[in-house]
């Protein structure tokens, strides 16, 4: 019985000491959603969407306590309303001014990571991609992971064929992180 309690006293101490000293015993993962949507020309040239986690309650809670992020993906509707097939391509950037849609970068930066390169879209056709699809198909995970992580970062997405000024619309699109920290 007094063996028991020894063990007891000298695990309640160790916890103390790890406590005092700053070693995290708690950890977790949390999952950050952010919702965007788009609108621009098939043939058009890129949209620019800036991202500012600062305002995703999630996020400001506990980016200090991030160690790592585990995983990034997207989901969302992406149609093309024109008559001609065409591919749709993301790039993510660091921040490249202030997160105001109304005031977009006078051209894309030369640092762009290519995340999602030529997915196929159907003319006429409602395409929905899923997280988990979009695993699959996201490149440059480790530079994503790093632009992330700043918080502040530009979405680019862009469309080869189309014609003239028809919608290319991408709705439901949340990027969704996963991260891990204590």
């Amino acid at each position: 019985m007094r063996k028991m309690e020894l063990m007891i006293a000298a695990a309640g101490f160790l916890l103390i000491a790890l406590a005092i000293a700053g070693c995290n015993l708690v950890s977790g993962t949390f999952v950050i959603v952010e919702n965007f949507e788009v609108t621009f020309t098939a043939d058009g040239g890129s949209y620019w969407y800036p991202l500012d986690l600062a305002s995703n309650p999630t996020w400001s809670k506990h980016q200090a306590e991030i160690d790592k992020i585990e995983s990034i993906g997207f989901s969302f509707n992406i149609e093309d309303t024109s008559g001609v097939s065409s591919t749709f391509n993301v790039l993510f950037a660091a921040e490249t001014g202030p997160a105001d849609p109304s005031s977009p970068p006078t051209s894309m930066p030369s640092d762009t990571v290519r995340v999602i390169d030529s997915l196929a879209v159907n003319a006429n056709e409602l395409r929905t991609v899923s997280y988990v699809e979009s695993l699959g198909m996201i490149s440059n995970q480790a530079d994503l992971k790093r632009i992330v992580r700043s918080g502040r970062f530009d979405w680019y997405g862009f469309s080869t064929g189309g014609t003239g000024s028809t919608p290319f619309l991408v709705t439901k699109g949340k990027i969704i992180i996963v991260v891990s920290g204590g």
